[in-house]
């Protein structure tokens, strides 16, 4: 009967999952469950040494039990009509139910197993009982230490696992930027015996994998892969953290970020920060502190301390960013004495305190010194956020893989989940991109993207850098041959060199002048380098270059560019920028350049960022910091803007869409009588002032429009005066002064931005010449061609130049008797003059050209007319 019942028996299947098999091998082992009180439901498990124990003490007593899961008690056998015997039994013996749990496998090994267990119980002695108690005792202890150890085992697992999550946004490590160091092989030994014990109780984990948004199968990062720096500096601030973490803002704290401030410090020479907005960022600020000390030493060693403790406080941050860029910075800087130059440190201690920062360079070296530092701090911020998501990513998928293994501890672990790191995976925004860099041309795209490559350590492929060169980099002129004549070739070579470094670099020969362009790009974090690729110098950082722009982190985009790509061909249908509505960073370089192509293109592109979205776009709504729930992501973007003049519209926009809480911050500086355009005036000329009367910013330009044309013009065309030059700064100028020569039927010829090449030669030879009197001179077209006007005797300036240099440049080219006897000059027109219009609204350009003690003095003037002679 037993074989044929073992014949036709299925097999059942073991049961699945470590914990569950553990607890099957432990039941077969030590007994059964039994029920206790009275038939109700098992409250506590009974092993096999305690049964054996407990039948000892029913046979002594009368009773017994059986293993084949039925009861006998003596008691009610012989007795059944002695109710005193059967109470007393009940009292003193353990009531067990025919319902007993039976064992999980029907092996008759197993079943032989219980009948040897039941001989040996029933033919034992009482001298064995004493024994075999003992034995019991040793047996049962046994089974709880291993059932106690494995708890303790379980609960470990769990404290390390929540200690690991919640220590790694504490300490900021950079695992993957780890390069071989002594710091590096002084590793604890209790932590090699942890992770060695944690990885051998543990199952075998799945290899690191990318995000399948991530443009390179990077190994994901973790920070119990990589050792913790023990000279780190603990009183070094997680700025990133302390911004990010911050909880949406009340009513009363965002009205509070409108307040202006004045506060302001000098960073040496006659340059100072200006801090228009103070911050409510709750914590330390380095920046804070720089402005709220004071001192009352002398003014020489107030600077020299001043640069010393910059320094330092950008080395401090520069040590708590990503290690890659920090060991490359130097290198990449090419500044043999210090980390930083004594202009950078400063504007990257601003940087990194994520305020709003308006800058002013005055030369091409410091313009250059501040993109590099803009480089590295946009750089900073994307590596950080994206190796912080990736951590998380990974965190939640070993959460996810612990609770379908357990499921009976689901429950507990979300709960937990819950209370401790609900808020923490809250990374995100509603779209991956974080940075927006918006430039001018193709050609300042390609130097930030060979930046960008330089200081990341990385290299272009070669499929790839191929087509980022014909599209961004050099562009060969059709018409140069190698038949051309060298005289000519030399004389081109000598115009372009008058124009300037400047000129040249942006719209010189062979640069890529185009205007209308946008690029993503996908940065992601890797792993600590292997020995291989140490010796390979590949880098720890993965770029992607073309990638969608909702799978990139940095858009790099002209202003056209995104103008064209948001607004739909359909007028009724709407373009689609959700790809701008989680911005952390808007970077606007060149701004100068930028003002000349057209600003109310920025306008429109700063107006849509951080705007809610329009689609879900595979948005985990769970991971969404609060504050871009809340629609306060505006007040977490930090506007850069960096130009090489200051200009009311930049200001206007800085006040506009600067809203950062962490303040906001402009720079000033003040120009010395020696560093002022008119100091560069080298000819001998009488140079008058004329203050315009205007009601208002609005009305400035049709105030001096007016008054040309009410004072001016008249003596011009009275006196018959020749080879006068109009120099017009403003387009809609122009188009006013313009259409009042037609109407007047007057002689001039025009110059502007627009006019055809032939155009121009033509209208320059007839002004030379003296066949047309009047030449209106666009101060656009003078900025993208830089045209030598020649013959100029007269020069009028219908408003100030943008750019201080073209002032100087053009009263330098008038002609006279005085300072060109060769020349031919008229009788009538023998004396040469400059006249400047210009209205109080114009302060900015007015002090980048006399200076600022000398427009100070002439806008508190009564007096309207002021004049100086070089």
């Amino acid at each position: 009967m037993g074989s044929k019942k073992q014949k036709g028996s299925t097999k059942k299947k073991g049961p699945k999952g470590k914990k569950a098999r553990a607890k099957a091998k432990l039941e077969r082992q030590w007994g059964e469950v039994a029920i206790i009180d009275d038939e109700k439901n098992a409250t506590k498990r009974i092993g096999k040494s305690r049964l054996k124990a407990q039948e000892k003490k029913i046979s002594s007593g009368g009773g017994g039990v059986s293993w084949g899961g039925e009861t006998t008690l003596e008691s009610k056998k012989n007795n059944n009509d002695d109710d005193e015997t059967t109470e007393r039994a009940s009292s003193n013996t353990p009531v067990v139910s025919k319902g007993i749990m039976k064992k999980k496998t029907s092996s008759t090994k197993f079943e032989q197993r219980k009948k040897n267990r039941r001989r040996s119980y029933n033919d034992s002695s009482s001298d064995e009982s004493s024994s075999s108690d003992e034995e019991s005792d040793n047996d049962e202890t046994m089974a709880m230490n291993v059932l106690m150890s494995k708890i303790k085992k379980s609960m470990k697992k769990k404290k390390r696992a929540a200690k690991r999550a919640m220590e790694e946004d504490m300490v900021e490590e950079e695992q993957e930027d780890e390069v071989d160091t002594p710091m590096e092989k002084e590793v604890s030994s209790d932590d090699e015996e942890e992770s060695e014990g944690s990885s051998e109780s543990e199952d075998e984990e799945d290899n690191d994998a990318s995000m399948p948004d991530d443009p390179t199968n990077a190994d994901i990062l973790d920070d119990d892969d990589a050792s913790i720096e023990n000279d780190q500096d603990e009183s070094a601030i997680d700025i990133f953290r302390t911004r990010f973490s911050h909880k949406p803002l009340s009513g009363e704290e965002v009205d509070s970020i409108s307040q202006p401030s004045r506060d302001s410090i000098s960073i040496g020479g006659s340059t100072e920060l200006l801090l228009t907005r103070k911050s409510i960022v709750i914590g330390d600020n380095e920046l804070k502190d720089h402005f709220e000390r004071t001192s009352e030493e002398k003014q020489d060693d107030q600077s020299k301390r001043d640069e010393q403790h910059w320094k330092k406080s950008a080395m401090k941050t520069l040590e708590s960013s990503r290690k890659v860029l920090s060991q490359s910075w130097k290198r990449f800087n090419n500044n043999k004495k210090d980390f930083f130059t004594s202009r950078q440190a400063p504007l990257y201690t601003a940087l990194s305190s994520y305020a709003d920062l308006l800058s002013i360079t005055s030369s091409m070296k410091e313009r250059n010194e501040l993109h590099k530092v803009n480089l590295l701090h946009v750089l900073n911020h994307v590596l950080t956020s994206r190796s912080r998501i990736q951590r998380h990513n990974k965190q939640l998928r070993e959460i996810e893989k612990k609770s379908e293994e357990n499921k009976e501890d689901e429950e507990m672990d979300n709960d937990d989940d819950d209370n401790v790191d609900g808020e923490k995976f809250r990374d995100q925004g509603f779209t991956r991109p974080t940075v927006l860099v918006v430039l001018p041309t193709r050609s300042t795209c390609h130097s930030f993207v060979e930046d960008l490559f330089q200081l990341t350590g990385n290299n272009l492929d070669n499929g790839m850098n191929e087509r980022f060169e014909g599209e961004f980099g050099s562009v060969q002129d059709d018409e140069e041959s190698e038949d051309d004549d060298k005289g000519a070739s030399a004389r081109r070579k000598e115009v372009m060199k008058q124009k300037g470094k400047d000129w040249n670099e942006l719209f010189g020969d062979g640069v890529n002048q185009d205007d209308d362009f946008k690029l993503g790009i996908a940065l992601t974090p890797k792993a600590a380098k292997s020995q291989a690729q140490k010796k390979q110098n590949s880098s720890n950082v993965g770029i992607k270059m073309y990638s969608d722009f909702y799978k990139s982190d940095i858009i790099v985009a002209s202003p056209l560019g995104l103008k064209l790509l948001i607004t739909p061909e359909d007028e009724e249908k709407e373009g689609d920028y959700d790809y701008l509505s989680s911005i952390e960073i808007c970077l606007i370089q060149h701004s100068d350049v930028l003002m000349m192509q057209n600003w109310d293109h920025v306008n429109d592109v700063l107006s849509l960022l951080n705007q809610e979205p329009q689609n879900i776009n595979n948005t985990d709504f769970s991971r969404v910091r609060n504050y871009l729930l809340e629609g306060q992501g505006a007040h977490w973007r930090q506007l850069i803007m960096s130009s090489n003049v200051m200009d009311p519209f930049l200001q206007s926009a800085f006040k506009r869409y600067g809203k950062s809480i962490s303040g906001s911050i402009k720079m000033r500086r003040k120009i010395e009588p020696e560093e002022a355009a008119i100091s560069n005036v080298l000819i001998p000329m009488k140079q008058v002032f004329q203050r315009v009367p205007a009601a208002s910013f609005a009305a400035q330009s049709s105030a001096r429009v007016k008054y040309f044309c009410k004072s001016i013009l008249p003596q011009i065309l009275e006196s018959k005066q020749k080879h006068t030059m109009i120099y017009i700064p403003s387009y809609f100028d122009f188009c006013s002064l313009r259409n009042v020569f037609l109407k007047r039927d007057l002689t001039f010829v025009s110059v502007h931005e627009y006019s055809r090449t032939s155009e121009v030669s033509r209208g320059r030879a007839r002004f030379l010449q003296g066949r047309k009197p009047i030449m209106l001179y666009t101060g656009r077209s003078n900025f993208f061609h830089r045209h030598n006007i020649k013959g100029v005797k007269h020069l009028v300036f219908l408003g100030l130049p943008e750019h201080p240099e073209f002032y100087s440049q053009h009263v330098n080219h008038i002609v006279s008797a005085e300072n060109d006897p060769s020349a031919e000059v008229d009788a009538l027109s023998s004396v040469s003059s400059c006249l400047v219009l210009c209205t109080k609204y114009e302060a900015i350009a007015l002090e980048r050209i006399v200076g600022s003690a000398n427009c100070s003095r002439m806008l508190k003037s009564q007096k309207s007319t002021f004049m100086f002679y070089s």
